[in-house]
């Protein structure tokens, strides 16, 4: 009898061992995969930033022609850089898959869970809308006014324009707004940052 009863709760310790084993070999898997994306996003929100900055400096010095007069290298060229908008691709494959798969438990460290959710569902979200707005902003208000009163944004025909309010408060606000989006990846990098690290000293404990 106490035979059989060894047998069953070795049984059932081998079996946990195995499902704990197995648990901890998916969720390494699941860290890696988040290191991977999060390291993608990296690239692409700092490539984005530097876009983004070009066009903010392009919009001071159009301005700087435009209210003060001040004659400007490669206006046109500055001008033309004007009504483009962010799109910023997220690599969120692994999340996906975690929260599809219903498998979030598996992230044992769960401050580094609610890090983890927090950027993909909360600020990565705000990104989306910001860029949401900026699009609808360019194709809604700022191509049309190029096309009707600049002969489109590939050559600028109507340089009187230029010095119009219209387009200052225009290109004011698109440079205004870009700040802001720089300001929101700034903010997302240093997230990634934070999320790396945790990521990097929850492997090492798993190791």
């Amino acid at each position: 009898m106490l035979t059989i009863v060894f047998s069953i709760t070795l049984s059932f310790m081998l079996n946990e061992w195995r499902e704990n084993a197995q648990n901890e070999a998916k969720q390494v898997r699941y860290l890696r995969h988040f290191e991977e994306n999060l390291s993608e996003d990296s690239l692409k929100i700092y490539q984005e930033i530097n876009d983004l900055k070009d066009v903010a400096r392009a919009s001071d010095s159009i301005i700087e022609y435009s209210i003060g007069g001040r004659e400007v290298d490669s206006l046109d060229f500055f001008i033309q850089t004007q009504p483009v908008y962010s799109t910023i691709p997220i690599n969120d494959l692994a999340y996906k898959e975690l929260t599809q798969t219903g498998e979030s438990g598996l992230i044992k460290n769960r401050n580094l869970l609610k890090d983890l959710i927090s950027y993909y569902d909360i600020h990565f979200w705000e990104i989306k809308e910001y860029s949401a707005i900026d699009r609808k902003v360019v194709l809604e208000r700022l191509l049309p006014f190029y096309e009707e009163n600049l002969g489109g944004a590939d050559s600028i025909q109507n340089r009187s324009i230029i010095r119009s309010l219209r387009f200052i408060n225009l290109i004011g606000y698109n440079k205004n707004f870009k700040s802001r989006q720089i300001a929101l990846l700034q903010k997302q990098l240093e997230r990634i940052g934070v999320l790396q690290s945790q990521i990097r000293q929850e492997l090492r404990r798993l190791d």
